[in-house]
């Protein structure tokens, strides 16, 4: 029987537990002599380095922390609200007791001035994001356009700059 299968039958009979020997600290130890008042060595103690934790253990603390804190955002695992819902709430949601009135009006308003046009702007750049090859046709096919737009005297007003080809290097170089 060798020592280790001895240390693990000290458990007591009665308990129906078996002992497990103790496992070595993650952390580096340092062997610390305790010295006596009159200065002679009494016992070796084996301490926890004090000390940041490794570099991949802080990396990995992170990205944990951070996939957790992701996980619990509500739009990572829910769909959001449909254009059709958020008018269907505008015009009959419970968050008002009033059924008609100005303050429906506003709530209507809002949908279609803010709302609709916040929502199809991102839902048309994280439908172009999805993959890289969509994202970087599409983004190439919105500077050409863009910039052909920013011909037309009256539609160049409409345009922004950051949207066509002389913005952006090495197109801006030469202008």
């Amino acid at each position: 029987m060798s020592e280790h299968d001895a240390d693990l039958d000290t458990a007591a009979p009665d308990s129906g537990q078996q002992e497990t020997p103790a496992l070595p600290s993650p952390r580096p130890t340092v062997a610390i002599t305790a010295a006596t008042p009159d200065g002679e060595p009494e016992v070796e103690v084996d301490r926890p380095r004090a000390g940041w934790p490794t570099v991949p253990d802080r990396r990995q603390g992170a990205l944990h922390a951070v996939t957790t804190a992701a996980a619990e955002l509500r739009f990572v695992h829910e769909q959001p609200a449909s254009l059709e819902q958020s008018l269907a709430l505008a015009r009959q949601g419970a968050w008002t007791t009033t059924r008609t009135g100005p303050l429906r009006r506003a709530a209507v308003v809002h949908v279609w001035c803010i709302q609709v046009p916040v929502l199809v702007i991102g839902a048309l750049i994280a439908w172009a994001a999805r993959t890289p090859g969509r994202l970087w046709t599409v983004a190439l096919l919105v500077l050409t356009v863009a910039t052909a737009l920013d011909q037309i005297p009256v539609v160049r007003l409409l345009v922004p700059e950051f949207l066509t080809w002389p913005y952006w290097p090495p197109f801006c170089w030469f202008n």
